[in-house]
């Protein structure tokens, strides 16, 4: 059961980061029906979690999924597919570890291009996306319900080392282990 309301004594070094399991599905599914409303499929998670190039993540507090994020991997370009936390669990600096630990994961494995999509007005995913490199490359109109406009966002030249020593400041500031 995931959690659905904010732990007393909440502690971020607490917080986990490993690859997505089949055990971890239903929770993540929760996750997002909680914020999107719509949710993929358990087959459509069992795919991304079989097929060679989906890689995805979880972030678990005390056992309990609390965040997810993930996306493909072909050759040296990496397609970001979701990134989402826990309502109860938001603003709390597990996000932004979260989205180290996959970025650093596709980096070690060649990455040297990665995009993505988020709605116009996430300031916040917007603000961890820049730390990140990644640069606004174009809008996709009405990508989101019909209705709101999507950023396209691109980081570039991954395998640099501009950028490796970006992740390595990166993971300095969250106290994240190499």
């Amino acid at each position: 059961m995931m959690l659905t309301e904010e732990p007393i004594n909440f502690a971020l070094h607490k917080v986990e980061y490993v690859e997505m399991l089949p055990e971890h599905i239903e929770d993540v599914r929760h996750m997002e029906s909680l914020t999107f409303g719509e949710v993929w499929s358990r087959e459509s998670y069992m795919h991304e979690l079989t097929c060679g190039y989906g890689h995805y993540f979880t972030a678990l507090y005390e056992g309990e999924v609390v965040g997810s994020a993930g996306g493909w991997l072909l050759y040296d370009e990496f397609e970001v597919t979701n990134v989402i936390v826990a309502p109860c669990m938001r603003h709390k600096g597990i996000g932004e570890r979260l989205f180290w630990h996959m970025i650093s994961y596709v980096v070690s494995e060649g990455c040297d291009l990665a995009n993505l999509e988020v709605r116009y007005d996430n300031e916040p995913a917007k603000n961890i996306y820049k730390k990140f490199g990644f640069k606004k490359i174009g809008v996709r109109k009405k990508y989101y319900d019909g209705v709101d406009d999507a950023w396209m966002m691109q980081a570039e030249n991954m395998q640099q080392p501009a950028y490796l020593q970006r992740l390595e400041r990166i993971a300095a500031e969250l106290k994240v282990n190499n």
